[in-house]
């Protein structure tokens, strides 16, 4: 799978109506996007419910989890500074965001943790066809970049690329 675009305006008459070929490539293209949506949709489900059941996913964890938000997490982090000031103790706050740090998670990482936790053998190799075959290059006219593999992270968009990157976590929250 590739990652850049170059849209080209079509020839002809821009006002000519698209052929039937056309309109059926596209349709099939519609579907097949949906498809694919809706199963890594269901993929997501299926890992955030499994991590959930298995208790994989620290307490410390606020994001990706059923009833919690940044607004849970907040209040908890408040409640625990209100009791440390009620008890004299001292409180300081060490922010960090690790929304890049997924992009630096090799791809054999991001497998052997979805082993470690138990994931079976056709959902490795489920993943592990995920995350293959993947390339991108950067295009900023009039320089256009050559094709590199992408071997790090997971495909951004979707609600698939948080909740795989999940088990990860424990890398960063030890």
């Amino acid at each position: 799978m590739r990652g850049s675009q170059n849209p080209r305006r079509r020839r002809g008459c821009a006002h000519a109506p698209p052929s039937k070929k056309f309109l059926m490539v596209v349709k099939l293209l519609c579907i097949s996007i949906h498809t694919a949506r809706t199963i890594k949709k269901e993929i997501a489900r299926q890992l955030s419910t499994y991590c959930t059941a298995k208790e994989i996913i620290p307490q410390q964890q606020f994001g990706f989890r059923a009833n919690s938000s940044c607004e849970v997490a907040l209040l908890h982090a408040l409640d625990g500074w209100m009791r440390a000031i009620d008890k004299g103790d001292m409180v300081g706050a060490l922010l960090v965001d690790l929304s890049k740090a997924f992009d630096t998670v090799p791809h054999q990482k991001l497998i052997m943790e979805l082993a470690d936790i138990g994931c079976s053998m056709s959902s490795l190799a489920w993943f592990a066809s995920y995350l293959s075959d993947r390339y991108q290059r950067v295009v900023q006219p009039p320089i256009i970049t050559e094709w590199m593999p992408v071997t790090r992270g997971a495909p951004q968009g979707g609600g698939l690329s948080p909740r795989f990157l999940i088990p990860t976590l424990k890398i960063y929250l030890k």
